[in-house]
């Protein structure tokens, strides 16, 4: 007996087929007029007089990582990070200190084009333009995505369900998309992902999933949304013409895709064995390190029998203040920011249930991977960025295939203005819904002035010139915006605590120590010795016990203070003094 083979995902012919470029085109264009219009938070800006004008009140980044990317594509357009090679010196005590692994790869490279308006590392102008323009770009594209990704699926008026995605993600996706971040190439080769998992494709899966690795880390999320394809097609039921055992055996095909795409990326990365590591400290270590009591133990004791982690402690990582972003929704946050998307999915099972309709399986398979993000998100503020996409690819399957059915078909013989009528009203709510939640959001936000360490990172770029001094730093998310504005200093870890925890405990240690105030009258000898620093930063408002504790020291004549600033006068510059001057 020969058994039924699975059929791909076929698209009936579309009427709209000829439009989709003008569609997408358009799209993309009222995507960037959103998207540039949060970057450039127009509003009221005050002039020194004190007399207000109409203005943009973003000049600068967001508090956060951009800087540091943008900044990474200009070293690789100049060179600079080719000539690093291994030796990421720029963060001088983490992993990436002997075994460099940029886990935005890609992402990176694409932002190259971006800064060539910047003529040398003090154009820092150029470079915040250059980077505000391509999140803008990167985020229309995103949306772009999701209307090819309905359109893949047979949906009539894709373009329709697009504002779900600002809608249904919130002011907290909103916020995420004013960051230059390459999480949107991730959830864009997440979509094109779930899309070639749909149609069978598993050569471009794979490239893909290459692409997604090499793009942005989180490349394992492909590997979660195969899970919930596969058991809910099983639990649901085979297509006409096949059998639950066919369609899970193509499923272990499309695995063996999107693994086989993954070690792909792994291998043509620059350092593969350094990606590989990194890897393990991201996205292994970082959430086992906020896990609580015997649950981080016995992460830890696996990993460490595993030979992912070792030396790492688990002591000194309860010592961080890690999962910021991991925090769970709450309270007013939890009624403004999760209701749509949790609401979204109750109404649209009611809704089928009142009109006795069965929905088609590619709408349930999408409905449980965009379920599935929303507990992630309503855990972590983080996965807004995957929950709107997801979501309006949900809705839009969901809907289209209520639009389809015997039972509207029915209503619309009886009443046939109505469903025309409720459809434009809905498409109207959800545009009205998305701009209110972006215009909501820009007036509300605070301008996003430059960060109060940027004077003294430039006083640091313009004294360093060619030596490179080293820097000592109590707080490691410093560095983006260190790392932005002085360039040619080197600095000690960025990004995450533990690059450098996961390198050297002894010297994760000492910055804690600082950081928490723990400062003897041995801490600045404890410091030349483990970082032989040229340079002190130093926040008192952070770090006010080692503040005092540098001042005297100037005193003693240990450190010498090279800078302080005029307006935040608890930010300062040390030099240390060696010994013979």
């Amino acid at each position: 007996m020969i058994e039924a083979q699975p059929q791909a995902l076929s698209v009936p012919a579309d009427p709209e087929q000829g439009s989709a470029l003008r569609q997408g085109l358009l799209l993309f264009l009222i995507s960037m007029l959103a998207f540039m219009t949060l970057q450039i938070l127009p509003g009221t800006v005050t002039n020194e007089d004190g007399s207000t004008r109409f203005g943009l009140r973003s000049r600068s980044f967001p508090l956060g990582d951009s800087p540091y990317h943008v900044r990474m594509a200009y070293l690789y357009r100049t060179g600079a990070i080719a000539e690093a090679g291994q030796n990421f010196h720029w963060m001088s005590d983490s992993i990436w200190s002997d075994a460099f692994a940029n886990k935005e790869f890609l992402f990176h490279l694409y932002l190259v084009p971006f800064t060539l308006g910047a003529d040398d590392i003090s154009d820092t102008t150029a470079l915040i333009w250059g980077g505000k323009v391509a999140s803008a770009v990167l985020m229309s594209l995103l949306m772009v995505t999701v209307f090819a990704a309905l359109r893949c699926f047979g949906v009539r008026h894709a373009w329709a369900y697009v504002p779900l995605v600002i809608a249904l993600g919130g002011w907290v996706f909103c916020s995420r998309a004013e960051e230059l971040r390459a999480w949107p190439m991730g959830v864009i080769c997440s979509l094109t992902g779930w899309v070639m998992m749909a149609r069978n494709r598993r050569i471009e899966l794979a490239l893909v999933a290459a692409i997604f690795t090499l793009a942005y880390s989180a490349v394992h999320f492909l590997v979660i949304l195969w899970a919930v394809r596969t058991v809910l097609m099983l639990v649901w039921g085979p297509e006409k013409g096949a059998t639950r055992r066919s369609e899970f055996k193509a499923n272990l095909w499309l695995l063996a895709a999107i693994l086989g795409g993954i070690l792909l990326g792994a291998l043509l990365h620059p350092n593969r064995d350094g990606f590989m590591r990194m890897w393990a400290v991201t996205y292994l270590l970082v959430p086992a390190g906020i896990l609580k009591g015997a649950a981080r133990e016995t992460a830890f004791d696996l990993f460490a029998a595993l030979g992912i982690s070792p030396g790492y402690s688990t002591e000194e990582a309860s010592r961080m203040l890690l999962g910021m972003e991991f925090l769970p929704l709450a309270g007013t946050d939890l009624l403004v920011a999760g209701a749509a998307p949790i609401l979204a999915p109750m109404l649209l099972t009611l809704l089928s249930l009142r009109l006795r309709h069965r929905p088609g399986r590619e709408a349930v398979l999408a409905g449980g991977a965009a379920v599935l993000v929303l507990f992630m998100f309503l855990n972590s503020l983080r996965f807004a960025e995957i929950l709107g996409p997801f979501m309006a690819l949900a809705v839009g399957l969901w809907l289209d295939s209520l639009f389809k059915s015997r039972r509207w078909h029915s209503i619309q013989r009886k009443r046939p203005q109505l469903p025309g009528l409720l459809k434009k009203a809905a498409a109207a709510l959800a545009f009205l819904a998305a701009t209110g939640v972006l215009c909501g959001l820009i007036a509300i936000k605070d301008p996003n002035l430059p960060v109060p360490w940027r004077d003294a990172a430039l006083f640091m770029r313009d004294s360093a010139g060619d030596s490179r001094p080293k820097v000592f730093h109590a707080q490691w998310d410093v560095f983006p915006a260190l790392f932005f504005y002085a360039p040619n200093c080197d600095y000690l870890v960025g990004m995450d605590p533990n690059y450098m925890l996961a390198h050297d405990v002894e010297k994760s240690r000492l910055i804690w120590d600082v950081y928490y105030g723990k400062v003897e009258e041995s801490t600045l000898s404890r410091i030349q010795q483990l970082f032989k620093p040229d340079w002190l930063y130093v926040d008192a408002n952070v770090t006010p016990v080692f503040g005092r504790y540098c001042e005297e020291q100037v005193q003693k004549g240990t450190l010498e203070r090279i800078y302080k600033d005029a307006y935040y006068g608890h930010i300062a510059v040390y030099r240390v003094v060696k010994r013979g001057g």
